[in-house]
């Protein structure tokens, strides 16, 4: 039997086994893939299942993406037969349903043994392993005006990060839109919210759902004044009790409460809310972001210059402005805030791991990397941190581990930072698989970090795609003029490995000079 048409529950629930096998687990390209095709075709109108709208919503491109120049779609589509194939072959040899895409074609089949309507041990057994998948949505933003986003990034954040210290509840960090069917297929549970101000009152609504039953089984309401108030103890405080009210083990979530669990607390907490600017600055590391993180935290500091925290972030600023000026002043005051803030508060994740990257760009590598590992083990389920972590230890010589915390970082938290994948990047090309690198690569597309044209010259050089590794010095040259000046002080200011950073620079200097001479002018 054959049915190519819109795939039911049944099918749905099959793609969650899928997406969680050891095929896909860590192939988040092919993850998004198959995903946002089955998807499109379980919407009463989805989308054409063309090139152009799978490279732009499955895989990040822009609205100028071109196939004719970029072959992401169909170097993936292989990919993901190719996977789809081996995981038929061992893991899902039993299962009575079989997704495959056709070659020629972006749309997938669902094909079904006779078994289909009577047996169904695969979707059983898996569905009872998804009861404690929590699916984590970005809170909302119902202000008139966007002026305090940067707070409700920090509640984002820090929920994910007091959530997943909870080893028995699996945290998957969403965005908005998609398939609902598909979502709560792969989640039993899901917690959602908003965030209003008015004035200078903040009032913050959560909620926690089961899918598998629709029904609301906790919700949360609570006010804060934030004119006196700077709002970094609000984020944690808060946090660390909705993440023991939800996954602790007398949490809704195990002990399954309903609606009576409603509880409302008009207290005003210490805190201080420009700290949750650093949120924004760690997804998007802009010179604006930065330059408005370091007035917010010099004046907290000013205030409390014994705040752990906020020296540690400072000390973060401070080194990702040597990073892009390579000023000795500016690391010498980053690893001086840094050991202050771990002399301060040894048991913070946040100051051991600022500290630790400091002394990785100072070269300190050893002493770095025991910080690392005393990060990571504050809190090892943190998808941020981890993730953090992993990109660092791809900066230096331990890219095999580095790439498993990025991935299992990414795979639990949809809105990680882009520059992580700089560190897939070097773990790609540590291995010299250049697909792979080109992916990666132009994963990249904030022209603000300079590392988004490097990477994508080299992919690019790799492939033998010379006028595209051109355009991209060129984007290059306008970003960070000063590069040129110094390419092998810039790139092994950040890359420790000297086999990469060597191989870095001679294929940047490959494509420099084989570029028309009129680019020097």
């Amino acid at each position: 039997m054959e049915n190519p048409t819109s795939p039911s529950k049944q099918e749905v629930l099959h793609l969650a086994k899928i997406l969680r096998s050891q095929v896909f687990r860590d192939a988040d390209m092919l993850r998004n893939f198959l995903s946002f095709i089955v998807e499109e075709q379980t919407k009463d109108e989805g989308m054409v299942l063309k090139q152009y709208n799978i490279a732009i919503h499955a895989f990040g491109r822009n609205e100028n993406f071109d196939a004719s120049s970029d072959p992401i779609v169909r170097m993936q589509a292989s990919r993901l037969r190719r996977n789809l194939a081996l995981y038929y072959k061992e893991e899902g040899a039993d299962d009575y349903i079989v997704i495959s895409l056709p070659k020629g074609s972006y749309i997938p089949k669902f094909d079904y043994s006779k078994e289909s309507k009577t047996l169904q041990p695969s979707i059983n057994h898996e569905s009872k392993k998804l009861n404690i998948s929590l699916a984590l949505f970005p809170i909302k933003d119902l202000s008139e005006n966007q002026e305090k986003h940067h707070i409700i990034e920090g509640f984002n954040d820090e929920l994910l990060i007091e959530l997943s210290r909870y080893k028995d509840l699996e945290v998957i960090r969403l965005k908005e839109g998609g398939s609902s069917r598909v979502k709560n297929a792969l989640h039993r549970f899901q917690l959602e919210g908003s965030i209003r101000f008015a004035g200078e009152t903040m009032k913050l609504s959560l909620s926690v759902t089961d899918n598998k039953k629709s029904q609301l089984l906790w919700s949360y309401q609570e006010k804060f004044n934030i004119d006196d108030c700077n709002l970094i103890q609000v984020q944690e405080d808060v946090a660390t009790e909705i993440a023991q009210q939800i996954g602790g083990i007398n949490g809704v979530i195990f002990e399954k409460l309903f609606l009576n669990s409603n509880w409302e607390d008009s207290r005003n907490p210490l805190a201080y809310s420009t700290f949750m600017h650093y949120h924004v600055f760690y997804k998007d590391p802009s010179e604006k972001n930065a330059y408005t993180l370091l007035e917010k935290t010099t004046e907290i500091l000013k205030k409390q210059p014994d705040f752990a925290p906020g020296l540690a972030v400072l000390a973060n600023l401070y080194t990702n402005i040597y990073l892009n000026q390579l000023d000795q002043n500016s690391l010498n005051q980053a690893l001086s805030l840094g050991k202050k803030a771990v002399e301060l508060q040894a048991n913070n994740q946040i100051c051991q791991m600022y500290y630790a990257y400091a002394l990785m760009v100072d070269n300190q590598l050893e002493e770095a990397e025991n910080r690392f590992q005393m990060a990571l083990s504050l809190n090892p389920n943190s998808p941020i941190y981890s993730g953090a972590l992993g990109f660092c230890l791809c900066l230096m010589t331990d890219s095999e581990r580095g790439f498993k915390l990025i991935r299992r970082s990414m795979e639990h938290d949809f809105q990680y930072p882009e520059w992580l994948h700089v560190g897939t990047f070097l773990y790609y090309l540590e291995k010299k698989d250049y697909d792979n690198l080109f992916i990666e690569a132009h994963k990249m597309v904030k022209p603000v970090l300079y590392w988004t044209s490097l990477a994508k010259i080299v992919a690019c050089q790799k492939l033998n795609q010379h006028e595209q590794a051109s355009k991209h010095l060129y984007e290059l040259k306008e970003i960070k003029p000063d590069f040129f000046d110094r390419p092998k002080e810039f790139i092994m200011c950040l890359v420790k490995s000297k086999a990469l950073s060597n191989e870095i620079l001679d294929t940047f200097n490959a494509v420099l000079n084989g570029t028309d001479k009129a680019f020097s002018k």
